[in-house]
């Protein structure tokens, strides 16, 4: 009776340190023959599986480094988070069903994931401010006035954060903001973490940013050797003498592709001034980077492409300059030198307004 105690809390035991998952299926359309889970392994690497669809079913298994929010891809246009056929949902190690419909992966159903629900609450509550803001936007209202909603959004979540120590969202949401908090405002929502969550997937990202020797203002700016769209090699000794502002983006960053028309609006304004545009991108493979650069028209600057398998690989351009997430630009001097990093700079907060204000006041000299 003993022996066969021990043998059921042994594989108690070990159930419950598996992280393995399996997804159950069901696609509802006849246009889409396969489909991509993307998602962060137990070695902590990207994966990407294909998920071949038969007769409305499809199944996928492996081994994620926790709980965690996972993509799931299937006939998109351009891999924005925008596009109708690209989803996202919390995936835990276990035996979940997930059902999708073509041309609506938006209102994708998940059953046996008590993190989604959780996260489906919580976003409610958050999408009535980006309704908010988008009337106000709508009506011509004034900046500050919409980015205050996007701010109530923060704040809502960061509180939920702050409530919950416990649970798989408390990390996920202070990775999200890490960069825009203080570090010791950083330090303060780790340190009140579970051990659980400090060892996450989010946790350990965190970790990262608060161990890390980021490089500041002033520093040598790290140099490179790419390959540009015409196969020319290139290096920061290409933009020596020049004022370099290096654009870390994709195709499939809403935010990103924001942007470019302020880019090239800094471009046409400054192409006198000794200032050119290093776009490095984080498309999914260079067919994509390729489409994504002559679709916004931003050949008038240059590119090269890292790829998304490489973002926080050792020795690749963004780990050098410590990005993540993006956009974020780099603006470098004309001996080499950082003059300031501005991460996150979406719409939602002012690190681009602040990077024009800047650019505008080198450029009056």
């Amino acid at each position: 009776m003993r022996t066969s105690l021990i043998f059921i809390f042994l594989s108690i035991t070990f159930l419950s340190n598996s992280q393995e998952f399996k997804i159950n299926g069901d696609f509802e359309g006849t246009k889409t023959d396969s489909i991509f889970l993307q998602y962060i392994n137990q070695e902590g690497e990207y994966v990407r599986d294909t998920l071949k669809i038969q007769d409305g079913k499809f199944t996928a298994y492996g081994k994620i480094k926790g709980t965690q929010r996972v993509f799931i891809i299937g006939n998109t246009e351009d891999n924005s988070m925008e596009d109708p056929n690209l989803g996202y949902f919390f995936l835990e190690p276990k035996t979940v069903k997930l059902t999708l419909r073509e041309d609506n992966f938006k209102n994708l159903k998940v059953v046996n994931s008590p993190t989604q629900l959780e996260f489906e609450n919580i976003n409610k509550k958050s999408l009535k401010f980006v309704s908010q803001a988008d009337s106000l936007s709508k009506a011509n209202a004034e900046r500050d006035v919409i980015m205050q909603k996007f701010e109530e959004i923060k704040n809502l979540e960061l509180n939920y954060a702050s409530r919950n120590p416990s649970s798989v969202l408390n990390p996920y949401y202070v990775s999200f903001y890490m960069r825009q908090l203080d570090q010791d405002v950083l330090r303060q929502y780790f340190n009140k973490m579970s051990e659980k969550n400090r060892n996450s997937v989010y946790g350990q990202q965190i970790k990262e940013l608060l161990n890390s020797a980021k490089i500041v203002s002033s520093d040598k700016a790290p140099d490179f050797n790419l390959t540009d769209l015409k196969g020319n090699n290139l290096s920061m000794e290409k933009f020596s003498g020049k004022y370099l502002l290096i654009d870390f983006w994709a195709g499939w960053c809403i935010p990103c592709v924001k942007q470019l028309p302020e880019l090239k609006v800094l471009s046409k304004k400054f192409k006198d001034k000794d200032f050119e545009i290093l776009g490095v991108s984080f498309d999914q493979n260079k067919e994509q980077w390729k489409k994504s650069v002559i679709k916004h028209e931003t050949q008038n600057w240059n590119h090269v492409y890292i790829g998304m398998e490489n973002i926080r690989k050792e020795g690749s351009l963004s780990e050098k300059y410590d990005i993540q997430p993006i956009p974020a630009y780099i603006l470098i001097d004309k001996e080499g030198r950082i003059i300031d990093r501005y991460l996150n700079a979406s719409n939602n907060n002012n690190s681009f307004k602040d990077l024009t204000l800047k650019l505008e006041e080198l450029m009056a000299k």
